[in-house]
């Protein structure tokens, strides 16, 4: 998750601590995902979940807003085979009522 949003950062021009106009405050961050691999893997090895810090998928957005600094809304939207559809409806919703200025969104699968 980290890393598609560096990489969406990156390429929308995006430069941390370069871009006056960008308020961090209203970056919202809203991810699409229906599984979670590595908790799976480590369910069948016998790992509890919770000896893995953030290893929840509702965790991964917050995760983002805190590297990047971001304190705008924070969403992980989860319906199965729509979820990509729903988060970017979501983050738009947050554009249009003026929640967010900036919004990252992302699938994850």
């Amino acid at each position: 998750a980290l890393t598609t949003a560096y990489e969406a950062l990156e390429m929308c021009g995006y430069v941390p601590n370069r871009t006056p106009s960008t308020r961090l405050d209203r970056i919202g961050t809203f991810y699409g995902q229906t599984s979670d691999d590595w908790r799976e893997i480590n369910a069948a090895q016998e790992v509890d979940t919770y000896y893995i810090t953030g290893g929840v998928r509702a965790f991964g957005p917050g995760r983002i807003n805190y590297h990047f600094g971001f304190s705008g809304p924070s969403l992980n939207v989860d319906t199965a085979c729509s979820s990509s559809a729903a988060a970017l409806n979501v983050a738009c919703n947050s554009l249009w009522v003026k929640e967010s200025n900036n919004i990252s969104t992302c699938r994850l699968n």
